[in-house]
């Protein structure tokens, strides 16, 4: 759009608004429209419109902006009249924002830039051991074999057998060919997992998981299409030790947080010293 064409739009828009005729002669230079002591500029105007804009569709935009602009001024100085006895704590709340948002600003930027996020294994454990006691199950979790397979699978009876077999070697039977054949065989590298996760598929309904842990070790049921055979080796229930596997993301976060606090205690330390050394922090008895 043309600057020619631009200026005719706001000195239309202000002939629209001829209420406003307080304002001063209109320039590129002077602001158009004066509420109290603050003024909406010619170039404020000018960044709202975008370059393919049609000169009527811009006379309906800038006098909108206009008109808004008008309203929240005059709306802003009557809540500024209207709580003056409220205004100094109002300020001092907006102050103490911005110096609350400059301060994270920046320190988020030295996060950034000097924060060490590398975290060993060795240090994950180690925090572990020291603190077994803070790490409890929120629920049962179980080290298992998930099994789903057709019940036209001309192995399942073997399945069956060997799924409930304690013997390695029927045990390398069974994950050998489930591997190749089942719909799904999990054994979850036989890592903790929460029991409620590795039934989410399953056909049987447990209604109580403790009771089930404690005195049963296998359930294989069936519907129309699939077998499903739940194996389960080991057992824990909510609220004893959690294994390390279900907080080493807690537990990076912990260490993380550590660090960050004693990277910005080193950081204030540091520019308290050269305040200091400068003499730019000057303490006055009374």
């Amino acid at each position: 759009m043309s600057k020619h064409i631009f200026d005719y739009i706001i000195i239309l828009c202000c002939l629209i608004t001829c209420c406003l005729s307080a304002c001063e002669s209109f320039n590129s230079n002077n602001a158009i429209v004066k509420i109290g002591e603050n003024y909406l500029y010619y170039k404020e105007i000018q960044e709202i419109l975008p370059e393919k804009i049609t000169p009527e569709d811009s006379i309906i935009k800038v006098n909108n902006y206009i008109d808004n602009w008008i309203k929240k001024q005059l709306i802003l100085q009557a809540a500024e009249d209207n709580l003056s006895s409220e205004y100094s704590d109002i300020q001092a709340k907006v102050e103490d924002y911005k110096n609350s948002l400059f301060i994270h600003k920046y320190k988020q930027k030295i996060i950034e830039q000097k924060l060490d996020t590398n975290i060993e294994m060795s240090e994950i454990e180690e925090y572990y051991k020291k603190n077994l006691a803070d790490f409890n199950l929120s629920k049962n979790a179980v080290k298992c074999v998930y099994i789903k397979i057709l019940k036209s699978d001309k192995q399942l009876s073997n399945i069956l057998s060997w799924s409930k077999s304690s013997s390695p070697n029927d045990s390398m039977k069974l994950a050998e060919y489930c591997t190749r054949k089942a719909t799904v065989y999990q054994d979850f590298k036989n890592e903790w997992v929460y029991l409620s996760t590795v039934i989410s598929d399953f056909v049987y309904e447990i209604q109580d998981q403790e009771e089930f842990l404690k005195k049963r070790k296998h359930i294989d049921t069936e519907d129309e299409t699939y077998y499903y055979i739940l194996k389960v080796k080991k057992y824990l229930l909510a609220g004893e030790q959690a294994p390390l596997t279900f907080v080493k993301e807690n537990i990076k976060i912990i260490i993380l947080n550590k660090r960050e606090r004693i990277l910005m205690d080193e950081v204030e330390n540091t520019l308290y010293q050269k305040a200091l050394d400068k003499g730019k922090i000057q303490y006055f008895q009374n």
